[in-house]
């Protein structure tokens, strides 16, 4: 299971963040994304935060381009990257990684029952 360190460490030349704001569960789920957006060309793209809003992971990012480039289509894949963790963390429990469920309770999340149980005693 990747952590929060492996991102950082792998990634530094595209982050440009403080800190992860979501748990260690979806650390695999973004080190991937990640993966992807890393082999367009870095140059471009910097990672701006990384965190967890209405119980899915929120990547935001920076793209700096010069005119008449054409990288459009790099803008298009990052985005579907990301959309694709997004999608995948609503299924992931945000603390352990395995299969959870999206609950709508005190707050938006996706844990696991194992997880929901022990974190939160329902």
């Amino acid at each position: 299971m990747k952590t929060y360190t492996d991102i950082v460490n792998d990634f530094s030349q595209i982050l440009d963040i403080r800190g992860m704001e979501c748990g260690v569960g979806w650390c695999d789920m973004i080190y991937r994304c990640l993966q992807k957006i890393d082999r367009l060309e870095p140059q471009h793209v910097t990672i701006t935060q990384i965190g967890e809003k209405g119980g899915m992971v929120q990547i935001k990012y920076a793209f700096d381009y010069k005119e008449g480039e054409n990288c459009l289509w790099q803008i298009d894949k990052i985005n579907e990257y990301i959309r694709e963790a997004a999608e995948e963390s609503l299924r992931t429990c945000e603390y352990c990684g395995k299969p959870g469920k999206f609950r709508n309770k005190e707050w938006r999340r996706v844990t696991c029952d194992e997880c929901e149980d022990y974190y939160f005693g329902n």
